[in-house]
């Protein structure tokens, strides 16, 4: 067996936790609570709460080749919490997307290209 690299496995945990993290924060926008109940092996639990009722868990994983999250509701109790979820996920998923798409547009606006040769008219 190859020796584990544990920088960059810290690294991903790390990674893990700030994505679990954006996720309660973003579900806390929508009248439920989350909380990290567990973080390994390149996935983190979360367990949703509203009011006094836990739903159950929502795992997210993380693949490390693929540099892609993804998550399961397969421990969630409600179907309708499920589906809730599911959509909640990609609604942020697609807010981080268009935030980090709209930074490098303007980057790439703020700096026009550099030519090598002059431009000629005729």
């Amino acid at each position: 067996m190859g020796k584990i690299n544990f920088q960059s496995s810290s690294q991903y945990l790390k990674e893990l936790k700030l994505k679990a993290s954006r996720f309660i924060r973003f579900i806390a926008g929508k009248g439920l609570y989350g909380k990290i109940t567990l973080i390994k092996d390149y996935k983190a639990k979360v367990e949703i709460i509203r009011g006094c009722e836990s739903y159950g868990y929502l795992i997210i994983h993380y693949k490390p080749t693929k540099m892609r999250y993804s998550i399961s509701t397969n421990e969630i109790r409600k179907p309708k919490m499920t589906n809730l979820l599911e959509s909640y996920w990609e609604l942020m998923c697609d807010e981080e997307i268009s935030r980090i798409g709209k930074y490098v547009i303007e980057i790439n606006l703020s700096k026009p290209p550099k030519r090598k040769k002059p431009i000629s008219w005729t």
